[in-house]
């Protein structure tokens, strides 16, 4: 008979992961005992980690290890579980110390910590440290970016796309500060979804558009629904147990594609097992908005401006405040399993809208409201104009009130900013 084999001695007994020494000399790692047996136990995985000839391109490791060689783009780590997992050891050494910025009080919130899959109520253990932002390059995602950062937290962004073109890195990675992150792949992999979040304590899912190609529903359906399912898969399989989900008013109401993918989005959250919470934000305001921006470039041209629902109702909500309601909600174990609808103190209709964007520009302006038919007609054309100033699918969601009776900033002990007087801040930004 063989010797027998000492039972391996963890460092973190509480936790299945084996930690990395804290001496960080910058040789090549091994990976985590616990990221060998998923591989072991998905070998597609990790084809799609080392083998370009997977199908599923080039492989993420490889990737990332290509692009750390570039001298042109600038990398923290060479690989992408080195970039995950190191960079704030070497920020910890560097001449100045750690980052100065206390983390946030035990005061602010109860600990949230990985469970067992199969759910349960939130308990108290680790503090949320390391959060993985998908749209973290995005209208909301850059100010919650600089937030969470603000906060003392590790910043991981992901931004949809292929392996980065240089400049596109450089000048992303320069808009989300200091030490964050980015990140860009198919955020609708898996495997590339399992691998960062391989040590992520919590997950914040911005990813969004306005407006798809054609009219079908199947953008919208991609982006919402099949990547927030691709999204929940990665985290019961790497045990990541906090979620922080985008969605919209009216989600899952009306005819509207957008709405009713979002609507789908918000099913699969709820019915996962995770430790989530939904934001149902009204329109957002803030600099380079799609809304009061928006109509800031069209009435420098028009004089008069036709506009179909220009009754419809909106609650516009200022960014800064749905910036504190995530930060806010990470850590409260009162917020899991609550969904919060986001709106401002003033209900504008549309045409209100339109003509305090002139008022704040010194223009006079004159809002001509279009009957249904010709309000329909106006967004069949828009949807074949460069940009889609509005599209057919813009026209279905105008059917229903973007307002809502339920204060959630109230509930999150927020008080709601007023968007109009914010209005100089949010035009000062051309678009």
């Amino acid at each position: 008979m063989g010797r027998r084999r000492q039972p391996v001695r963890r460092r973190h007994q509480h936790h299945p992961r084996q930690r990395l020494s804290a001496a960080d000399d910058g040789r090549e790692r091994r990976p985590t005992l616990l990221r060998d047996r998923r591989l072991q136990r998905r070998p597609d995985a990790a084809a799609a980690l080392a083998h370009p000839a997977s199908g599923h391109g080039p492989g993420l490791l490889d990737r990332n290890r290509q692009l750390s060689r570039d001298p042109r783009v600038h990398r923290p780590g060479a690989g992408l579980q080195r970039d995950l997992r190191l960079e704030a050891r070497r920020r910890r050494a560097a001449p100045g110390g750690p980052d100065p910025r206390p983390h946030p009080g035990p005061a602010q919130g109860l600990r949230l910590r990985r469970g067992r899959r199969g759910g349960g109520e939130p308990v108290s253990g680790e503090r949320i440290r390391h959060v993985v932002v998908l749209g973290g390059t995005g209208f909301v995602g850059r100010p919650l970016v600089r937030r969470l950062l603000d906060d003392g937290r590790r910043v991981t962004v992901l931004s949809r796309g292929p392996a980065p073109d240089p400049a596109a890195y450089r000048a992303k990675r320069a808009q989300l500060t200091r030490d964050a992150s980015l990140l860009e792949g198919d955020v609708h992999d898996v495997d590339f979804l399992r691998a960062v979040l391989d040590d992520a304590d919590a997950v914040v899912n911005l990813t969004g558009i306005l407006n798809e190609k054609g009219d079908s529903g199947e953008g919208f359906e991609r982006v919402f629904t099949e990547l927030t399912r691709s999204l929940l898969t990665a985290m019961h399989d790497n045990d990541v147990r906090r979620l922080l989900q985008m969605s919209a008013l009216n989600a899952g109401l009306g005819e509207s594609h957008y709405l009713q993918a979002r609507g789908h989005a918000e099913r699969e959250v709820r019915a996962s097992r995770l430790d989530w919470t939904i934001f149902q934000p009204s329109v957002i305001a803030g600099p380079g908005d799609g809304l009061f921006c928006r109509f800031d470039g069209l009435l420098k041209f028009a004089p008069v401006l036709p506009v179909g629902r220009a009754q419809a109702r909106f609650q516009p909500v200022w960014i800064g405040d749905v910036v504190e309601a995530f930060a806010r909600a990470l850590e409260d174990p009162a917020c899991v399993h609550q969904t919060y609808p986001l709106v401002g103190p003033e209900v504008l209709t549309l045409a209100e809208i339109i003509r305090l964007t002139a008022r704040a520009r010194g223009r006079h302006r004159a809002v001509l409201a279009l009957p249904e038919a010709l309000g329909k007609l106006q967004a069949d054309i828009g949807e074949w104009l460069p940009g889609k100033p509005i599209s057919r699918d813009n026209w279905r969601s105008l059917q229903l009130d973007s307002v809502s009776g339920e204060d959630g900033l109230a509930r999150l002990g927020i008080e709601a900013t007023p968007v109009t007087e914010r209005l100089p801040e949010i035009l000062a930004t051309d678009t």
